[in-house]
């Protein structure tokens, strides 16, 4: 139905369970949830309809590439379009939502590339610290932020604590 059902029907469809994603390269898997956006994006649309299209775009940047930092990894669907692209690129993925975090390694796990990735439960910043950072009450954080007053922290959930790391470490 991938092309027959307007956008205000498919964007309410839940999408639960395992699914692959069609890519450039040779695709990965995906576990969606009922509350998940992303996985509807790509479950309706593919790779074009994920990020308002710019994720073909990456892929295009980082084909070529051996090394890829994503920051901010979230459940990672950058991580695993870049994994997809080549067996020789390496990616290492930062999130600091614990429960992302972890919802983030499942989801590289269940692709079998572990090997080639190098997660981080951590924060990028300019230096080494620890900050208070606003995890809203959701299945994922998709708004999480080191400044619990930004306008999307208006949402209930913790203020925990995270590790931050710059980049150059």
């Amino acid at each position: 139905l991938t092309g027959l059902l307007p956008r205000s029907v498919w964007a309410r469809l839940p999408v639960s369970g395992t699914f692959r994603v069609a890519t450039s390269g040779i695709g990965f898997l995906y576990d969606g949830d009922a509350d998940d956006e992303p996985a509807r994006r790509l479950f309706w649309k593919g790779i074009e309809g994920a990020d308002d299209g710019t994720l073909p775009q990456f892929q295009a940047e980082v084909s070529p590439a051996r090394i890829v930092v994503d920051v901010g990894a979230n459940r990672g669907i950058y991580t695993l379009a870049a994994l997809s692209c080549s067996p020789d690129v390496a990616v290492t993925s930062i999130e600091p939502s614990p429960q992302t975090f972890r919802q983030l390694e499942a989801a590289i796990a269940m692709n079998g590339w572990a090997d080639r990735v190098t997660t981080i439960n951590a924060a990028a910043g300019a230096e080494v610290a620890e900050m208070e950072f606003h995890v809203p009450d959701l299945w994922c954080a998709p708004s999480a932020r080191l400044v619990a007053a930004s306008h999307r922290s208006a949402t209930d959930g913790l203020i925990i604590d995270v590790a931050v790391v710059p980049l150059d470490d």
